[in-house]
């Protein structure tokens, strides 16, 4: 199947050179979109501690949201650049991520707590830790 561009909705941006910034970051990284992704959502969000960027993946309704945060513009090109490559990677990895937590990991929430704790944040480091390195060698290649 082809990639088309999806559409891009861009919400409660009040500053022009902020949304402008945002677009050329995502442009630079299109390529890793999936291919059902149709619609990109992309939020000026408030303060959120030290994150610049997040990402929700919505497979069922085609999109994914992207959550943008004062570090982002606070960052230098290549930066923003990196951080919209590492939000897209979760997405390619969001089938197999959400498979790990809905099938593996959320069945030990009540059964065994310590259990499920334990592997949540090992699973969160090491995803974390892959979708990096998948972002950092997709500038690489």
């Amino acid at each position: 199947m082809t990639h088309t561009e999806p559409d891009y909705e861009f919400n409660y941006f009040t500053n022009d050179a902020h949304r402008a910034q945002v677009k050329e970051a995502i442009d630079s990284a299109v390529a890793l979109l999936p291919w059902w992704v149709r619609r990109v959502i992309v939020q000026d969000q408030g303060l959120n501690g030290d994150a610049a960027m997040s990402v929700s993946v919505q497979p069922n309704y085609r999109h994914i949201v992207l959550s943008v945060y004062p570090g982002f513009y606070d960052s230098t090109e290549q930066e923003r650049a990196r951080y919209v490559r590492h939000e897209l990677c979760h997405v390619l990895l969001a089938p197999l991520t959400e498979w790990v937590r809905e099938r593996l990991i959320a069945p030990l929430e009540y059964a065994e707590p310590r259990l499920y704790e334990y592997l949540q944040q090992e699973f969160i480091a090491r995803l974390e830790c892959v979708t990096e390195d998948l972002a950092i060698g997709r500038v690489a290649k």
